[in-house]
């Protein structure tokens, strides 16, 4: 049952451990990178800090649990490859950088320092990859990126007690109204992937949650039955290439997958044992209503959501200018209303807003990729558990699976 799934915080680690997380991914991983975009205009002031919730993310509760230092890549909206699908987020579209191009900027934060000023200026990546800062987004973001991390650049770059860890959630099939190929997105993340890993053959291990159940989201409560179950097979597609991919990657690169199974998790989750377990009271509907308040802001600012002729730095303009404080997320005027008449009780539903989650949700989520690393990783841990939930939402792909 999934009540016997437990809290885990700062267990001692045997030596072989990992030292750092590394994260790339959308909004579900994002824990403020589109908040520095976008000068803290979005996500919105009754967000957490930057967040696309009510706490922290998944990845902040991991690197705790881990104990290690987290370097977070992943921005709200992003989809496997910007190049493939453009990926955007809040009400004036900021357009942001795919999964593929985080990688990409990652890896020339940690290879810059081996180069010449002059090959660099000739690095046709390097000049792609600034070519998408410049003209698709605000051109300060990478320096503010990387700033935020705190990059420590070497000559050796030695990740082989780094965790890699990718969450694609989706976002090529919400940018294409569900039109979206499973199989070419999963490809264009395996590409990414390869791109990442044959930067760094030092990499050992990857985890990466496969994709949650769409149709069970607020934002599709509306769909009727024929419409939901097509949106579910279409994420078991996904799931099904991705799984497949990532067993052919794993092979060929030597690279252990922890392979966490957030559709059979959130889907447990959602019962009433497991409410019950976790003090959920509400896995339908949305905690707040903040995308609709949102495009009302929008619209007081005549600016119209399909801003096809306006470049990123001319929204980016009228989206900063309503405030010359940037400590402040929105103007006081900015109200987002709630859909239930007891705010008290907003951390005791599933999802936060129409889309994401609530933080304790991410905080599930950070104990099973705990305790299936522990129990896959860490053979020889002294606090090593065979868990149900390492058992049934977990698998790594790799030297430990025969």
């Amino acid at each position: 049952m999934i009540k016997r799934l437990y809290k885990v915080k700062h267990l001692e680690l045997p030596c072989k451990g990992f030292n750092k997380l590394i994260t790339f991914g959308d909004s579900f991983t994002d824990n403020g990178n589109v908040y520095n975009l976008t000068n803290k205009q979005w996500p919105s002031e009754i967000n957490y800090k930057g967040h696309f919730c009510n706490g922290k993310v998944w990845a902040e509760y991991l690197a705790e649990s881990l104990n290690v230092e987290l370097e977070d890549y992943a921005f709200g909206g992003a989809t496997a490859d910007s190049n493939f699908i453009q990926g955007s987020t809040g009400p004036a579209k900021h357009k942001v950088p795919g999964i593929k191009q985080q990688m990409e900027a990652f890896i020339f934060a940690n290879t810059a320092n081996t180069k010449s000023k002059e090959s660099m200026n000739h690095n046709p990546k390097l000049d792609k990859l600034q070519s998408f800062f410049k003209t698709k987004a605000n051109p300060k973001v990478l320096k503010k990126l990387l700033k935020k991390n705190s990059l420590k650049k070497s000559n050796k770059n030695d990740f082989s007690k780094t965790l890699f860890a990718v969450w694609d959630t989706g976002n090529d099939y919400y940018f294409t109204d569900m039109a979206a190929s499973p199989l070419k997105v999963v490809q264009s993340l395996i590409d990414a992937l390869n791109l990442l890993v044959k930067a760094f053959p030092t990499i050992t291990t990857l985890l990466v949650p496969n994709l949650p159940d769409l149709s069970r989201v607020p934002y599709f409560k509306s769909m009727n039955t024929v419409e939901k179950e097509k949106l579910s097979k279409m994420v078991d597609s996904h799931n099904k290439y991705l799984l497949e991919h990532l067993v052919k990657f794993s092979r060929e690169t030597g690279v252990k997958i922890v392979y966490l199974k957030c559709d059979k998790f959130f889907v447990a989750l959602q019962t009433d044992t497991g409410m019950n377990s976790f003090g959920l009271t509400n896995c339908v509907d949305a905690a707040f209503d903040i995308y609709g308040a949102d495009e009302k802001e929008c619209t007081d600012l005549k600016l119209s959501l399909n801003h096809g002729t306006l470049s990123a730095d001319e929204i980016f303009e009228i989206v900063s200018s309503k405030s010359s404080n940037f400590d402040i997320a929105l103007q006081t005027d900015h109200k987002v209303k709630a859909i239930y008449n007891q705010p008290d009780n907003k951390d005791s539903y599933f999802y936060f807003d129409d889309y994401h989650y609530s933080s304790k949700v991410h905080e599930f989520m950070a104990i099973v990729c705990f305790e299936t690393l522990e129990n896959s990783i860490y053979l020889n841990s002294p606090n090593k558990r065979n868990t149900f939930a390492a058992r049934m939402y977990g698998m790594v792909l790799g030297d430990y699976v025969q």
